[in-house]
């Protein structure tokens, strides 16, 4: 990889983390910054999705409840992140929604 190549790698992931951090913040984006965020949130749902389903095959109930007091953490500090996370698929499918409910609780 040349320096210039890597440069600009480096540069990618930068602007992806700091698109991250402000969309998680819940902070104003243009149309096209919200549309990255909101690929990188579907992103953060479906790693939790895939990890549930492999702790499910695996019979790992301790993991399960781990992932989904992670999640619901997450979204309770990330108020950008939780309202994409009420707009998701998996918001009210399966495991999604105990993180649901666990941040209904929170907020009561």
């Amino acid at each position: 990889m040349s320096d210039r190549d890597e440069a600009s790698l480096v540069e990618h992931f930068q602007a992806a983390a700091s698109l991250w951090e402000r969309g998680c913040r819940g902070e104003a984006l243009t149309a096209a910054e919200h549309k990255g965020f909101h690929r990188l949130a579907r992103d953060r749902f479906y790693t939790f999705v895939l990890s549930v389903n492999h702790s499910q095959a695996q019979g790992d109930g301790a993991k399960i409840d781990s992932l989904v007091r992670s999640l619901v953490l997450d979204l309770d500090q990330s108020p950008g992140l939780k309202a994409e996370w009420y707009v998701s698929e998996w918001a009210d499918a399966s495991f999604g929604e105990l993180v649901t409910a666990g941040l209904e609780a929170l907020e009561r």
